[in-house]
């Protein structure tokens, strides 16, 4: 079963106009099965509502201090790993449910079926997924939501995933290393890495990977942050039975 997961990074803006196929020329597309597309919105028309949001947005911040974010950096998108016959409603619903989470506005949300490759055997290997948009500065204060001290915090990144799952009817991907398979991976010496995709279907999907490479690798550090913590906790605690040990002896 096909792993329902959302991939966001910041740091790559989204291209409106290849989400509706007004203007793309990705080598994956395969213009033949581009009518099983669906898309809410028009790129031309989400321009349009992230610029009313925009200038409301620095209304809001007119006098106060701090850096104010470009409009090129307003708005974000989330990719969906999707499967054939999942809807625009599930993909619309869980793009809401992510809204009510982070603060963000919902923009754009775009399915699409006719990206992937030829296999060796000459068959056509689908990547289904989504994209949605969103505007990311706060509606009262303008403020930039979309970064790790903020709405894309650890936390609610997994909620994300946890949503995802639910909302798509897809299996969730692999909860990132618990204390045991830390302590496990100690004992056998070998460093935890997450298993590249066995077919990266483009640029997007690497740099996706690779992000998710940099989360899993920091929340091992926090995992062995914790079992650290917990090591020494327990040591504390034998001090003290050690302690009562010795009083009741006497």
């Amino acid at each position: 079963m096909k792993i329902g997961a959302v991939h966001c990074n910041p740091k790559i803006a989204p291209h409106l106009q290849h989400n509706d196929r007004t203007n793309s020329t990705s080598p994956n597309i395969h213009k033949e099965r581009s009518h099983l597309n669906q898309c809410s919105k028009t790129a031309i028309q989400a321009l349009k509502e992230i610029d009313q949001l925009y200038k409301e947005a620095m209304e809001k911040q007119k006098g106060k201090k701090g850096k104010k974010t470009p409009k090129e950096r307003s708005y974000h998108e989330f990719i969906y790993e999707i499967n054939e016959n999942t809807t625009m409603e599930q993909c619309e619903k869980l793009t809401q449910q992510i809204a009510e989470l982070t603060g963000f506005t919902p923009i754009q949300v775009t399915i699409h079926k006719d990206e992937g490759h030829i296999n060796e055997q000459g068959e056509f290997m689908p990547h289904y997924h989504a994209h949605a948009v969103f505007f990311t500065l706060d509606k009262n204060t303008g403020k930039q939501l979309a970064r790790q001290q903020a709405s894309l915090n650890p936390k609610n990144l997994s909620k994300i995933q946890d949503l995802a799952a639910n909302t798509l009817q897809m299996q969730r991907g692999q909860k990132y290393f618990n204390i045991e398979e830390y302590k496990l991976s100690k004992q056998e010496k070998r460093p935890y890495k997450p298993q590249a995709p066995k077919k990266i279907q483009n640029q997007d999907d690497f740099k996706r990977f690779a992000n998710a490479k940099r989360e899993a690798e920091a929340e091992l550090k926090k995992e062995a942050h914790k079992l650290t913590e917990l090591g020494l906790e327990l040591k504390n605690k034998e001090k003290v039975i050690s302690t009562y040990e010795k009083e009741l002896k006497t």
